[in-house]
C-alpha cells in the first residue's frame, strides 16, 4: 500500500474559494507496525504565517478507514 502525507497551508480568498495552497511533504518517517497499521507522530501548530496548517494522507486503497490515535487513547475517524 502506498501512503502519501503532507502539510498543507490554504490560503482562502472567501469562505467559497482557495486562493493559494503550499504543500510540503513531511519530514517524518512513516513506520510499519504490520498490515493494517502504520505510526506517524506529527506536530501541528494553530496557524503558520497567519494561515492554518492541516495534515493531508491520500491512500492508495479505498478500503481503508484512516483514523488518528489521540493523546487519551480514542481513535478519531478522518473523512475522505
Amino acid at each position: 500500500m502506498n501512503i502519501e502525507a503532507k502539510y498543507l497551508n490554504i490560503k482562502w480568498k472567501n469562505e467559497n474559494e482557495i486562493e493559494e495552497v503550499k504543500e510540503n511533504f513531511l519530514s517524518e518517517k512513516l513506520e510499519y507496525i504490520d498490515d493494517n497499521a502504520y505510526f506517524l507522530q506529527l506536530y501541528t501548530y494553530t496557524k503558520i504565517d497567519n494561515l492554518y496548517a492541516q495534515i493531508a494522507f491520500q491512500l492508495d486503497d479505498d478500503n481503508i478507514i484512516p483514523v488518528i490515535l489521540l493523546n487519551n487513547g480514542r481513535k478519531k475517524v478522518l473523512k475522505k
